[in-house]
This record gives structure tokens, C-alpha cells and sequence, in this order.
């Protein structure tokens, strides 16, 4: 895929669809310090991806953002972590993370909170997407992927308590570059088609933990989409989009 297929993929019938699909298997992780009552509560954010293994259910995020939990954890005995509206324990539930360039985290949910992350959820983080026992492919330069989060740009403080995480959505980019650990998507803004809701931000921070899907299309026209990795960094000079291979966090964790 090139950027010119790209744009006319999204350009077509089904190119808001496209941009949705990848926002339906994510939900904002969020953290920070347990505020007074009436007082506004402070947080910070990535994106949680929601994947299903067999009867097991991860959510994976990016180092760096347990980092910054970690961070906050040593200042306060009131620290507190969420995946949408559900706490839980990333440093207990803590399956692997990476070293070095691998910036991922893997945390395995309990039947319950899976149940309690996707409770109520239409389109948003409504689901686990569910991967096979098989390592994943490794995508390569000029492949075409999806990917989705929640920049803290578009975070909103509705209430003292009550918080709001505006998505993004890409529903088609080329990738540019790849090994076997990573791969970059490198764009314009120019060249960015925007279908949402939301406005478009002007940094993606909190991306960070986000789901990719690379895309498939059959000579019929038909696409379907799997597993490829999570987002973990952005240049904002360059334009460039980092994202951790699927077969890189299937690799770390065997």
C-alpha cells in the first residue's frame, strides 16, 4: 500500500468504517492520584490494547506508561490505575515488559475485569481482538495498517470526578520501514484523511500502547485485519509513528 491507495481506501464508501474498526478493540489507561472530594482529579494517559488468547485476556501498553504509574506510585499511597472504568493492579498483574527499544507491557486480566473493561462499550473498546496460538506476521515495508488511541489533546475534565478520552482513529497508512522488532508509518498531515468526531489534535501523545492492525484485501475487495502491534512512539519533528511488531510481543512472551 501507498499513501495514494491509502487515501483512496479511505476516500471510499467504507473509509469511516475503516477508521472505527481499529478503536473498537482499545480503552484509555489512565493514572494519577486520588483527588478530595470536589477537587479535580490530575491524570495521565496511554491507550490500552485489548487482545484475547484462548480463554486469557491482555491488555497491552508501553513501558514507559507503567513507568510513569511506577513514578507516581513512589509519591503518593493514593495512586490508582485504570483501564476504562475498571482499576487494577498493572504492577501485580504484570505478565513481561520489554527492555530497550521494545517499549511494551503485558498485563493479564482476570475474567472478571475483562468482563467490568468492556461493559456498556458500543464501537469504543467494545471487545478483546482475538489472536491465535500462532506467532503473528511480521509486517514489512509497504504493507498497509490501521491504528487507533486516545491523545491526551483531546482528554476533558467534565466533572471534578468525571473524565472524558477522545479517540483517534487512522484507518489506513503505508508502512514505511520495518525489522523484525518495529515498524514505522512516516506521513503528512496533509495527506491524513479525517473521519471522527473528535478534531484532529495536534500531537497524538497517549497514543502510546494503541493497537495497529495490518490490512488485508482480497483480489474480491474484501478486507480483513490482524493483530500487528502496539504504538509506542511518535516523533512529532519527523512525523514519524513507531510501532512494536505483534511477532516482537509474541516472541517476548515465549
Amino acid at each position: 500500500m501507498d499513501r495514494d491507495e491509502a487515501r483512496a481506501l479511505m476516500d471510499g464508501r467504507l473509509g469511516e468504517q475503516l477508521m472505527k474498526f481499529p478503536l473498537r478493540w482499545c480503552k484509555p489507561a489512565f493514572f494519577g492520584v486520588e483527588s478530595e472530594p470536589g477537587n479535580q482529579v490530575e491524570v495521565y494517559n496511554g491507550t490500552a490494547t485489548l487482545i484475547v488468547r484462548g480463554d486469557d485476556h491482555f491488555a497491552i501498553t508501553c513501558r514507559h506508561v507503567l513507568d510513569g504509574f511506577r513514578d507516581v506510585q513512589v509519591k503518593s499511597n493514593q495512586a490508582f490505575f485504570q483501564i476504562g472504568n475498571c482499576p487494577i493492579d498493572p504492577l501485580a498483574q504484570l505478565v513481561i515488559e520489554g527492555q530497550g527499544d521494545l517499549d511494551v507491557a503485558v498485563l493479564r486480566l482476570t475474567h472478571e475485569q475483562a468482563r467490568s473493561v468492556v461493559h456498556n462499550s458500543d464501537g469504543i473498546g467494545e471487545g478483546f481482538f482475538q489472536v491465535g496460538q500462532h506467532r503473528p506476521v511480521v509486517v514489512g515495508e509497504g504493507n498497509g495498517v490501521a491504528f487507533a488511541g486516545f491523545p491526551g489533546a483531546l482528554r476533558r475534565h467534565d466533572a471534578p470526578q468525571g473524565l472524558n478520552f477522545g479517540s483517534y482513529g487512522c484507518g489506513a497508512t503505508p508502512v514505511t520501514a520495518a525489522n523484525d522488532e518495529r515498524f514505522i508509518c512516516q506521513f503528512d498531515r496533509d495527506d491524513w484523511v479525517v473521519r471522527a468526531d473528535e478534531a484532529e489534535p495536534q500531537t497524538i501523545g497517549g497514543l502510546s500502547g494503541g493497537p495497529a492492525f495490518l490490512i488485508r484485501q482480497s483480489s474480491a475487495g474484501l478486507i480483513s485485519y490482524e493483530f500487528a502491534g502496539i504504538v509506542y512512539q511518535f516523533s512529532e519533528d519527523y512525523e514519524l509513528l513507531y510501532i512494536a511488531q505483534a511477532a516482537a510481543i509474541f516472541d517476548l512472551m515465549h
